[in-house]
């Protein structure tokens, strides 16, 4: 997912978003999103906010580039 943002391939980034999100509200284990030994319920919320921000960055380049067409 953030492989994809960062290359800006946004139909990437939100497929990975919404796997993610999806993953973890089926109670999936979340992933490690620090070095440091943390809680698990801390790595779940950190992961979901990441998604939730990756999608709306997806959602805002969209509307973007689809207003340039209309342009």
């Amino acid at each position: 997912m953030l492989s994809a943002l960062f290359h800006r391939q946004w139909e990437e980034a939100e497929v990975a978003a919404q796997n993610l999100l999806t993953w973890l509200r089926k109670d999936g284990f979340p992933p490690n999103v620090t070095t440091l030994p943390a809680d698990p319920e801390w790595s779940r919320t950190m992961a979901e906010f990441g998604c939730i921000v990756c999608l709306r960055r997806v959602r805002t380049e969209k509307a973007r580039h689809a207003s340039e067409k209309g342009s």
